[in-house]
């Protein structure tokens, strides 16, 4: 993959991201933060179905790697910041 289809795909997550938060505040807001795993879980999923080289294969996999990616973006904004 070209490294031009991989910017748009990263930007089109980052909007999406920002949008569906938008959409989505109020169960965001009475789960206590934690219906964004869902939305880090479904954006992961939506990624597999756009790449041609990341599969997911159920959604119970995708919330493992939306649990670890918010865990990692912990870690790695403690050591910036």
């Amino acid at each position: 993959m070209r490294w031009e289809s991989r910017q748009c795909t990263v930007s089109f997550m980052s909007c999406s991201t920002l949008m569906l938060l938008f959409v989505a505040f109020i169960p965001v807001l009475l789960s206590f933060g934690l219906f964004i795993f869902v939305i880090n879980a479904f954006l992961l999923f939506l990624m597999s179905a756009l790449l041609d080289n990341f599969h997911i294969d159920n959604i119970a996999t995708a919330l493992v790697g939306a649990v670890s990616l918010t865990i990692l973006n912990g870690i790695w904004r403690w050591l910036l910041f």
